[in-house]
Formats: structure tokens, C-alpha cells, sequence
């Protein structure tokens, strides 16, 4: 599946694992002190808040129409209410989103009870559109089957879409939220669990050949299987993703992935050739069709899990065509791994194939999750695809590959001194322990906490300093305005040079602009330079980082076009830009000696229209005569005006 830009997670969905009672805004807020962005909350409109939880106990044909139905809806009152819906996806049980009379809707509209083609109707079982949650208005809404009846629908309704720095693998799971959140409030973490039975059939052998690319790798079989559509809480929790439903068995790996920040793939067991698995480096050449039908040559720093026969996934990044789940597969081999996260990262760049799996493990996986993790893949498909577990847990390990635990040790004192308010000891040590932290304290006021494996961003004390600071919260730092000696220094004449420039050419129409003192191998050609023109001898960049970078710019006119060619792009037709800037003449002995100040205008279109003139087209002399104008005002009284040669 591809990768999308932010997290989405569904507000209600994220309370079953952490003790959160507060609303979705307040837990907004929580985040944002804690560092982690909160890119926007899709919620109903806020008109809606008086939705309710509601369950259909009855639905007949409504006796007047062909097309509506009559149900009967539990809502946590007295008796159920009597509703007329013109919607087919509900059945009996089903939970749905309920506007009872009085209540408004998204667009103003409100529910009254009311009369449709003869029978009292009650309310309202609502779509997405009708509460404002996008345009889908062909069914409605339907909640999980653990949906309280008669409790406010609005907190199940509420995602919340967060980005995460690279530098946080660990909160691109639900359970690693959870995790900050508690560390935060001292709310009850809740992690699943996962119960089942299991017996030893299926000793299915695994080699890892790249054991550098691959330090740990588990699998488990499961036969039996019934792939079929998701049940309605898979279904709602992937929607809630912003994917959508595959099936009940890749839904469980999708959803687990989400829940603990751990991919897995699904491997059609009769399919895999052996059956087998090995991980290795791919064979140059070596031909790969995945799972979105493109196929990929692929070069021996691949990383790929294969079978007897060759490929059958690229490691960490998306599997492959002939082995993926379909409605004929009956039995599973599940797969769940640490991968080499440079090796992830330069296989997913060069082959330009980027996924969730691929986000994650190219930032880092706990190495020490995989076994919960796929229990309770396992657990979860036994629950909606039924089957049997027919081996234990599979694995394969590197140890030498490992990420080694890690203790790093914090200085009271220091901390202190560089979060700029006092915190005892014993305060930063029961922050670190919050933080998952194994912490001794020793009596010279030195804290050395063992960093759990899931923290792969903390590796030095001013790692640890951050956590304190973030979790003691930025908003009890008090402030202290830095203390600093004032006095008049000297202006640089550039400045002042340059100041008055600007105060000539900004009162008459013309826009200041900045680029970057590089250049375009080819921008002397743009410029139709002649062959002699010492502009074309640029000081080239040994590792440009593109081809707009390649060498530093001799002149201020390339850096100018580009910025009138843009503007004209977007319907510009008379415009005058000017820059200061720094230029890199050729010929100089050393770099910073090059180094030399600029001055730039141009300028397109023709002169405002004037009762005396229509307006002229800007040309040469109008060039001359405003350089004439500027010296003159800067008084210089000595200097020469020449045409550029061209081609």
C-alpha cells in the first residue's frame, strides 16, 4: 500500500489503549506541548455533537415505498425509536450514527419528527455528507460492533492526523502514542493481548544469507483460513486509515501495522515454493513482479525474501504478485522482521517504490516488539478469518546485527543548566522511568538510564535532557530574557550602500528579490554569452546536489530572468525586480578573494500608459537612464554605461 503524508488515528479507536479522558481537543493540545504536530482534526461539523450511538433491532419494508425501509433503533431510551431510512447497507445489529428530532445537521438542516409516505419517522440514520464528513451519501455511517448504544457518537467519528520527525519511529503506531501519553499524564497504558492455540506442525525452515540486511526475522503458519470481506469494525478501522478494505487478512496485517508501527506481510503458504524462506541479496538482473503489478530489475544491494524458486517479496518494502492473499488462499505463512533500516532506505530510493512498510523500517523497528506483534496478527485473523495456528513462533537471528541495548548517563546538574529552571534528581529520574526507562541514580547526582529498544533516538545526554524538558513541559521553563551587553557599532558601508539603494528603487515600482548564489551549468548558453565573455568561466561546485547547482554564478542576470520568467508563467506582463547578491568571478586566487558584491535590475513589459504616450516598450535606454538616475542620487558623477555582448 502507499505511503500517505501524515497518521491518521481515530480519536475513539485510540482510547482503548491509553486512559485518556479528556476530549479530542484537549488531547490536541497534550501533543502539540509534546512536539508532535497535529496537522488537523476531521471531525463532523461541530453542529452535530449531539449525535448518538444507536442499534437497529428491527428493519422491514416500509409498507408505502419500495425503496425505504422501517427500522426500529435502540438509542438508550425507554423504547426504541421508529425510523424510515432510505439507505440499504444497515441490517439487524448493525450500530449507526443517529440525529434524533431537534438536532442539526451539517448545512443547517434540522430533524424533526415527521411523516414520510404515511409512518412517523423519529429521527435520522445519518451518512458521511449529512454531518459533514465528506460527500459520501450513498449509505450510512456504521460504527464497530463495541459501540455503546445511546453514547454520544461524535468522539468515534473524530481522526486526527498527525505528522511524525523521522527521528520518532516509535510514535507511527497507536501503541507508541499511547505509550507518550502516558508517560505525559500517568493515565493506565493498554496493550493487547493475544491468547490462542497453536501446535507444531509446520517447521517451515528459514535462512538468513544477508544476516546484516536481515539480524532477526519470525514467521508462523496459519491453515484453514476463510479469506472473505472484512467484518464492520476491520473495515471502519481501515477507512479510518484512509485505506481501503482488501480483504480480512490483509485488513489484519494493515491494521496491526497501524496498531504497533510494525509491518508484516502475508504469504499464500501453497504458493511459496519449498515451502522455504530466505533472505538474501537479489541475483543482478534478477526479475521481481509485486503486488502492484510492475515489474522491477532488480541489483545484488536488494534486499529480497525469497523461496526455491527466486523472489517472492522486496524485504521491508511490498511483496510480491505470485504469492499475495486472494479469495482462493487457504493457508498463511505470516511474516514479521527487522530489516537494516540504510538498506531499506537505498532499496525503496532507487527502485521509486515507497510504502508504509517501507516508511517505517527505513526509520527503525523495535526489534524487541516482533513477538507480540505477530501474536497478535495471528490472534486477530484466527478472530475473522478462523483457521488454526500450526506452528509456534519461527525465527532466524543475527545477534551480532542487532541494535545493542544502550545506557546513557544524564548530569543532574547539566540538565538543569541547560533546561534553565531547577529539577531535582529524583524528578528526572521518574520522567526517564515514565519514558520506558530503566534508571539507577547514583549519589554524585549522575542518573544512568537503560534506553528501551524502542527509543532508537536516544543516545547521548542531550537526548535525555530534551525528554525531561518536553515531558517536565516547555510552558514551566520561566523565562529569562538572555542578558547582553548594547553598543553602537559601525554600519558596513555595504549595508549602507545598500540601503540607499533600496530607498531609490522601492518608491518607484521596483520589488526586491533573493535567489541562491549558484547557477546552471548552462545558464551562460541561456544567456547567449559570447565564447570570450568572462561571465562563462564560473567556479564549477565539486558535489552539486542538482543540476541548478553546478556552478557559482558570475552574474546576477540568470538569477534575474529565472525570476521574471516565473512571474510571466503566472500572468505577469510588466514587472522590475532588482537583487542584491554576491557573484563569483573567474580568475581570482582563492575562493573567498572571488567572492564579489552586485547589483542586478531587469525589468519586461512597457512603461505605464501616460496621457502624453501609450506607453513604451522598455528598452535599452530606459536601462541606461535609470542606472544614470541611481549613480546620480548615490552621487557618483564618473562612470560607463556599455550594451552586454551577446551572441
Amino acid at each position: 500500500m502507499g505511503r500517505r503524508a501524515g497518521m491518521l488515528v481515530n480519536f475513539h479507536h485510540l482510547r482503548k489503549y491509553v486512559d485518556w479522558q479528556g476530549s479530542v481537543e484537549e488531547l490536541c493540545d497534550l501533543l502539540t506541548q509534546l512536539g508532535i504536530e497535529v496537522e488537523g482534526v476531521h471531525a463532523p461539523a461541530p453542529e452535530c455533537a449531539g449525535l448518538v450511538v444507536g442499534e437497529v433491532l428491527a428493519r422491514d419494508p416500509h409498507p408505502n415505498a419500495d425503496r425505504l425501509t422501517l427500522c426500529q433503533v435502540e438509542v438508550g431510551e425507554e423504547a426504541p425509536r421508529q425510523i424510515v431510512c432510505g439507505a440499504t447497507n444497515h441490517s439487524v445489529g448493525s450500530k449507526v450514527v443517529v440525529a434524533l428530532p431537534g438536532q442539526e445537521l451539517a448545512g443547517g438542516m434540522r430533524i424533526e419528527k415527521r411523516a414520510v409516505r404515511g409512518i412517523a419517522s423519529e429521527g435520522m440514520m445519518c451518512s458521511a455528507r449529512e454531518i459533514g464528513l465528506g460527500e459520501e451519501h450513498e449509505g450510512i455511517l456504521l460504527l464497530p460492533e463495541d459501540s455503546v448504544v445511546g453514547a454520544p457518537a461524535f468522539p468515534l467519528l473524530c481522526v486526527v492526523e498527525l505528522s511524525i520527525t523521522p527521528n520518532r519511529p516509535d510514535l507511527l503506531g497507536w501503541i507508541g502514542l499511547a505509550r507518550e501519553i502516558a508517560a505525559a499524564t500517568g493515565a493506565e497504558i493498554r496493550a493487547p493481548l493475544s491468547h490462542f492455540n497453536s501446535s507444531a506442525e509446520d517447521p517451515i525452515p528459514i535462512r538468513l544469507e544477508d544476516r546484516k540486511g536481515c539480524p532477526r526475522y519470525l514467521g508462523r503458519v496459519v491453515r484453514d483460513v476463510q479469506v472473505a470481506a472484512s467484518p464492520q469494525w476491520l473495515r471502519k478501522a481501515v477507512a479510518d486509515l484512509g485505506l481501503s478494505s482488501v480483504n480480512n487478512v490483509v485488513d489484519v496485517t494493515n491494521f496491526v501495522l497501524m496498531e504497533w508501527g510494525q509491518p508484516l506481510h502475508a504469504f499464500d503458504l501453497d504458493r511459496l515454493r519449498g515451502p522455504e524462506i530466505c533472505v538474501r541479496e537479489a541475483a543482478p538482473g534478477e526479475s521481481f513482479v509485486a503486488i502492484n503489478h510492475e515489474t522491477y530489475t532488480l541489483e545484488a544491494d536488494h534486499l529480497v525474501i525469497a523461496d526455491k524458486g527466486g523472489a517472492v517479496a522486496l524485504a521491508g518494502i511490498m511483496g510480491g504478485e505470485g504469492t499475495e492473499i486472494t479469495n482462493h488462499t487457504r493457508n498463511l505463512f505470516i511474516e514479521c522482521a527487522y530489516f537494516d533500516p540504510p538498506r531499506i532506505r537505498r532499496g525503496s530510493k532507487s527502485l521509486g517504490l515507497s510504502s508504509d512498510s517501507s516508511f517505517r523500517f527505513e526509520r527503525g523497528v523495535d526489534p524487541e516488539a516482533l513477538e507480540p506483534v505477530i501474536n497478535r496478527c495471528v490472534a486477530l485473523i484466527l478472530e475473522v478469518a478462523g483457521g488454526r495456528a500450526t506452528s509456534g513462533i519461527l525465527e532466524a537471528c543475527a545477534l551480532e546485527h542487532l541494535p545493542k541495548p544502550r545506557k546513557v548517563a544524564v548530569r543532574g546538574a547539566r540538565s538543569t543548566e541547560v533546561i534553565g529552571a531547577h529539577l531535582s534528581e529524583s524528578t528526572q529520574a521518574d520522567i526517564l522511568r515514565r519514558l520506558g526507562c530503566e534508571v539507577e541514580e547514583a549519589e554524585s547526582g549522575t542518573i544512568e538510564a537503560t534506553i528501551p529498544s524502542y527509543r532508537s533516538d536516544l543516545t547521548k545526554e542531550i537526548d535525555l535532557i530534551e525528554e525531561i524538558a518536553r515531558h517536565w513541559g516547555y510552558t514551566n521553563i520561566p523565562y529569562t530574557p538572555p542578558e547582553m551587553s548594547t553598543r553602537v557599532t559601525e554600519v558596513h558601508p555595504v549595508f549602507v550602500l545598500n540601503k540607499r539603494i533600496r530607498e531609490f528603487l522601492a518608491p518607484r515600482g521596483w520589488a526586491e528579490t533573493k535567489s541562491y548564489s549558484f547557477a546552471h551549468s548552462d545558464c551562460s548558453d541561456r544567456l547567449l554569452l559570447c565564447a570570450s565573455s568572462p561571465f562563462r568561466q564560473g567556479i564549477r561546485v565539486q558535489n552539486p546536489i542538482s543540476a541548478e547547482t553546478e556552478t557559482l554564478r558570475t552574474t546576477l542576470l540568470g538569477s534575474l530572468l529565472d525570476t521574471l520568467e516565473v512571474n510571466t508563467r503566472r500572468g505577469e506582463r510588466s514587472l522590475r525586480v532588482f537583487e542584491f547578491g554576491k557573484v563569483y568571478p573567474r580568475g581570482v586566487e582563492g575562493l573567498l578573494g572571488a567572492e564579489r558584491h552586485a547589483l542586478g535590475l531587469a525589468w519586461l513589459g512597457q512603461a505605464p500608459i501616460h496621457w502624453e504616450s501609450r506607453g513604451k516598450v522598455f528598452d535599452f535606454f530606459d536601462a541606461k537612464g535609470t542606472c544614470e538616475a541611481l549613480f546620480q542620487a548615490l552621487g557618483v558623477m564618473e562612470f560607463q554605461i556599455e550594451p552586454f555582448e551577446v551572441e
